[in-house]
């Protein structure tokens, strides 16, 4: 059975008219992708998706460029 909240209390519950929605995204891209490729699918995801839809994107990446020794220099 539904129960009647006030307006405060749903707003404070994130519930009805409050309610908020989200969704995951990830990307795996083949060796050697360029950065500039990488941008602009996610630039043409943000264009395409995000804004005519009029939804909030939050987002961060790693490239993997490799590792190096941090130390090396001092050996």
């Amino acid at each position: 059975m539904a129960k009647n909240r006030s307006r405060r209390l749903r707003k404070k519950m994130h519930i009805d008219e409050f309610q908020e929605l989200g969704f995951s995204v990830a990307w795996r891209f083949p060796e050697g992708t360029s950065e500039e490729q990488i941008d602009k699918t996610v630039d043409d995801f943000i264009n395409d998706v995000i804004e005519p839809n009029k939804l909030a994107f939050d987002g961060s990446g790693y490239l993997g460029l490799g590792r190096a020794d941090l130390y090396a220099g001092n050996r």
